[in-house]
């Protein structure tokens, strides 16, 4: 936790014991910095910035003794872009700049060294990402309850279903919170729709969002991230990021910052799953005899998972092997 005075009289002595106390003067915290901070997509480690997430940046001065003054923030929050099915607009970490222009009225008399310190993500306390082994729309029977057979849209559905399946065979899981957020991605074809969804609960393996319009979703693929979101609060914590950087010439008129550029690094893994594939085949043609097997023409028309071996329009296993009963 970074505090908002440094104070410079800490400790007394009385009766041989030292003590904590009596602090009367204090370090003033600068007002202004040329501090800029923007998200990097150059993979610099098995890291990377939380996809959809926002955070500050600041910067801390400490003195010979490493007493330290508040922090100094960024005048702009650094933002991250939502994620999209292919995960293409991955951030891999936060690059940061200062200015030596005017460090004179930057950097304190007294200052000595100095710190980059950044907040945590202020959008999101949880999230969880995963494929969706089928999405559908939610409809209810006469007697109420849940079926998950709809892949067209109506305004009478009950919502969007996404099939937790994939994500309960990694041995994770999800247990429903009120206020929760999903965030769908959705590929019908080469058309992706993505949009955020308020999740009204569990039935079974399917999370139930609030309904909306996808279009006909039978050969539609789809991932998702259900996350918390964030409590705004009046002040932030920040957290120091790890360096640690001399002040050039402290205490007279030509100091100046000795490091002007760095990275933070991300926030999060990637870590790499073998993904079940779902694939969507059309079926037309007539059937083919041959010996005890027939077959039957089938076009790949979708795939869950990304795949050379399987490519839509062009299979490798255009006729298969149907059993004669």
């Amino acid at each position: 936790m970074i505090v908002s005075r440094c104070l410079r009289k800490l400790l007394e002595v009385a009766n041989n014991r030292l003590f904590l106390g009596n602090n009367l003067l204090g370090y003033d915290t600068p007002l202004v910095t040329s501090l800029m901070a923007t998200p990097q997509n150059s993979p610099s480690s098995a890291m990377a910035v939380k996809s959809g997430s926002s955070r500050r940046v600041g910067i801390v001065f400490y003195d010979r003794y490493l007493r330290q003054c508040g922090v100094i923030p960024s005048p702009t929050i650094v933002t991250v872009p939502e994620r999209d099915y292919e995960l293409s607009g991955l951030f891999y970490n936060i690059g940061w700049t200062l200015s030596n222009t005017n460090a004179l009225q930057e950097i304190p008399e007294w200052a000595y060294y100095y710190s980059i310190v950044a907040t945590k993500d202020l959008t999101r306390t949880f999230f969880v990402q995963a494929f969706a082994g089928n999405i559908v729309y939610a409809t209810k029977n006469g007697d109420g309850n849940y079926e998950f057979t709809t892949y067209a849209y109506s305004s009478a559905n009950e919502g969007v279903a996404l099939r937790l399946n994939i994500l309960n065979g990694y041995g994770m899981g999800y247990v429903f919170n009120e206020g929760d957020l999903v965030r769908v991605n959705v590929k019908v074809g080469n058309t992706e729709t993505n949009t955020t969804l308020s999740v009204k609960g569990v039935v079974g393996d399917y999370l139930i969002a609030e309904n909306f319009d996808f279009g006909n979703i039978l050969y539609a693929i789809a991932n998702f991230e259900i996350y918390t979101p964030s409590i705004a609060a009046s002040e932030n914590f920040y957290y120091e990021q790890g360096s640690a950087y001399p002040i050039s010439n402290p205490g007279t008129s030509s100091r100046a910052y000795s490091t002007t550029s760095g990275t933070l690094r991300g926030d999060i893994y990637l870590q790499e799953r073998d993904t079940i594939n779902r694939i969507q085949y059309n079926v037309s043609g007539q059937l083919n005899t041959s010996g005890e097997h027939q077959t039957l023409p089938a076009t790949i028309v979708s795939q869950l998972a990304s795949s050379s071996n399987y490519l839509a329009g062009n299979s490798t296993f255009q006729n298969f092997p149907v059993e004669r009963l």
